[in-house]
């Protein structure tokens, strides 16, 4: 068997060509040490109509993703930590969350979460309309219930659509590990009381596609992700603990959400 490459093109090619044809066939083979994988992830993007706001999921895996509600406003979960960036600052959620227990709005957003608890349908009072409604392209079976007003003295009556797409039930068992997470951390009961309610509310086997005029799926979809892209800011400097400025902007945006 003759040699795999002649003398004179072994000339041509010259020994300084090797590092890129060494670059080259790594790249092909997806081995470049610079650039992590792609892997398949989720992003989904949901509407608060009555808000004017709307709040992104990316999701890799559990150690990889990132909640947007603002442009410079995010949380971010990757293999370093939790963290809450908001604008030019970079906060280390699992380190304060501890002292965070007594902040005020801290307890006023525990307050609203068990409020919320108490308007939400037990499963036995959904009742299947036999409708199907079609949601950011996902075909879903329409319910209705009845839940509390705010003052608990009246009942009215919601529409939920409900469905068993797989991308959408793998973002709802994702966030609900990352909110027993939470929930776990800042220790307070209405975290935990809303939590459990969602989880006894509807199975596991479907997630919620639109509730009433609240909120809806507006994108759901399949993408091509890095772990790179939930990297922290370039040069962010982390801090343990958030001044005035990042509660108020943090107030400023979550409060309404939590809100009816």
């Amino acid at each position: 068997m003759g040699p795999l490459m002649s003398e004179t093109a072994h000339n041509k090619i010259g020994n300084h060509h090797y590092p890129l044809i060494a670059v080259i066939l790594l790249m092909a083979l997806g081995l470049t040490t610079n650039t992590a994988a792609a892997k398949t992830g989720i992003v989904g993007t949901w509407d608060l109509p009555q808000k004017d706001r709307q709040f992104t999921v990316e999701y890799l895996d559990d150690n990889h993703i990132r909640l947007q509600i603002e442009p410079d406003l995010y949380l971010l979960i990757n293999q370093q930590g939790t963290f809450a960036v908001i604008g030019d600052s970079v906060l280390d959620v699992d380190a304060f969350s501890r002292q965070a227990q007594q902040w005020s709005i801290i307890q006023v957003l525990a307050s609203y979460a068990e409020n919320r608890a108490d308007k939400v349908p037990p499963s036995k009072q959904l009742y299947p309309t036999r409708k199907k409604e079609l949601v950011a392209n996902i075909q879903g079976d329409v319910y209705i219930a009845r839940v509390a007003d705010d003052d608990g003295s009246q009942s009215q009556v919601v529409k939920i659509v409900l469905s068993n797409d797989p991308r959408l039930l793998k973002l709802k068992l994702a966030m609900q590990r990352l909110a027993k997470k939470n929930v776990a951390s800042f220790g307070h009961a209405g975290f935990g009381k809303l939590l459990d309610t969602m989880q006894n509310s509807f199975s596991e086997e479907t997630a919620i596609l639109r509730y009433d005029n609240k909120f809806q799926v507006m994108q759901l979809a399949e993408i091509d992700l890095t772990e790179n892209h939930f990297a922290l800011p370039e040069n962010a400097k982390i801090k343990t603990s958030p001044n005035l400025a990042d509660l108020t902007a943090f107030a400023k945006v979550v409060t309404p959400l939590a809100m009816d």
